[in-house]
């Protein structure tokens, strides 16, 4: 590949090179310093965190909440996925809840309480809910213990004695095997 001649002019000293990486850093951190900067305080008197710090918390409580728009995806997977604008809102929403000083669980407490149970991506472990999260364990459990009783007892099983045959008469053996050697 052809380097351009301006690149080799541009960057052919170590002083030009590290004065450039310089002003990157500074451009990037003013950037991040404007984007991410502190947003004042909220009716509490609590100081609103850095958004970089509540990205985090912010993807996990999105991917902990199911999209009301009937795609059947969760919050993050459908503003990744599809355009829609309940999502947007919903994460928007989500946002606001946490620059106030919500940790997750209070999110998605909040969620559920707005629009009910049924916008959690998973059911909560307490109440009745509780058996969603027991009964696939309880059945598997079930099965290994049906399948081991099943196994030693076809495996116990005595064997049967085999009886003796009875020695053929004499008469009748010699009567069969003329007639087959008469048909041949």
């Amino acid at each position: 590949m052809r380097r351009r001649r301006w690149l080799q002019a541009s960057c052919s000293t170590r002083f030009q090179r590290l004065i450039a990486t310089a002003l990157l850093l500074a451009a990037a951190s003013f950037v991040g310093v404007g984007a991410l900067g502190l947003r004042g305080a909220n009716a509490a008197g609590v100081p609103k965190r850095f958004h970089a710090s509540i990205a985090g918390d912010l993807q996990k409580a999105t991917s902990q909440l199911m999209c009301q728009c009937g795609c059947n995806l969760t919050v993050s997977a459908c503003e990744g996925t599809m355009v829609c604008d309940i999502s947007a809102r919903m994460k928007k929403e989500a946002l606001g809840l946490l620059e106030d000083g919500k940790d997750v669980g209070a999110v998605l407490a909040s969620f559920s309480n707005d629009y009910g149970e049924q916008v959690l991506a998973a059911p909560t472990k307490k109440g009745f809910n509780l058996t969603a999260w027991i009964m696939p364990f309880a059945a598997l459990g079930v099965g290994v213990i049906v399948v081991a009783v099943a196994l030693l007892r076809w495996r116990r099983r005595p064997v049967m004695a085999t009886a003796e045959l009875p020695t053929p008469d004499a008469a009748y053996v010699a009567r069969v095997e003329e007639e087959v050697a008469g048909e041949q």
